[in-house]
């Protein structure tokens, strides 16, 4: 719920942006190039804005299997995770040295 409304507060802080962007670049929205404008509302791997058909990078969006954008997903949140339970877990007096655990919110991000 909480990813559905920050793309709902982003498309209403940014939509006129989007949409200058979209006529500058010739965007139909629902046509494969309006992947380039989706970029605003999540995480595309590989990143389209790299590749030979959207952008200008070195790769085709080939050159990614799901498989491996699925793998390379899943470990950024398991590190993500585990991080965060190792710093909020009660046993961790590590950040207690500090002053207490006030810091926690800022290190999570």
């Amino acid at each position: 719920a909480g990813a559905i409304l920050g793309a709902v507060i982003n498309l209403a802080v940014y939509s006129n942006t989007i949409e200058a962007f979209e006529r500058a670049e010739g965007i139909v929205r629902g046509e494969p190039k309006s992947i380039k404008s989706a970029l605003a509302f999540g995480e595309y791997f590989p990143n389209p804005g790299l590749s030979k058909e959207w952008g200008s990078g070195p790769y085709s969006q080939d050159d990614v299997s799901v498989t491996k954008a699925l793998i390379v997903e899943a470990w950024g949140t398991f590190i993500l995770a585990f991080v965060i339970f190792s710093i909020t877990n009660q046993h961790n007096k590590v950040m207690e040295a500090g002053g207490g655990r006030s810091g926690v919110p800022f290190m999570i991000g």
